[in-house]
């Protein structure tokens, strides 16, 4: 696998499954994008996590800022899509 992308996920960059996921020898690049304001993308804790599934338990919740319909979340979705491209995603 070239890349694997990473969008607002919930696995916490200092965690055992991101470490195992960074150093597989099969994955070429992991490529990570947190989402501003969201307690669920990285949470560093336990608590962070539960936090973030409270935050993001209506589709209000800024973890939804990239799938939301709208012209908000396309241009950030626009820009989220040329940062990928940056980093030689296809």
């Amino acid at each position: 696998m070239d890349n694997l992308v990473l969008i607002g996920s919930p696995i916490s960059d200092k965690s055992e499954l991101y470490n195992a996921l960074t150093t597989n020898k099969n994955i070429g690049k992991v490529i990570r994008e947190d989402i501003k304001g969201d307690k669920l993308s990285n949470p560093q804790s336990e608590s962070e996590f539960f936090e973030g599934g409270k935050q993001n338990s209506t589709d209000a919740g800024p973890h939804f800022d990239l799938a939301r319909p709208g012209a908000t979340a396309d241009k950030k979705i626009g820009e989220l899509g040329d940062k990928l491209k940056k980093e030689g995603v296809k």
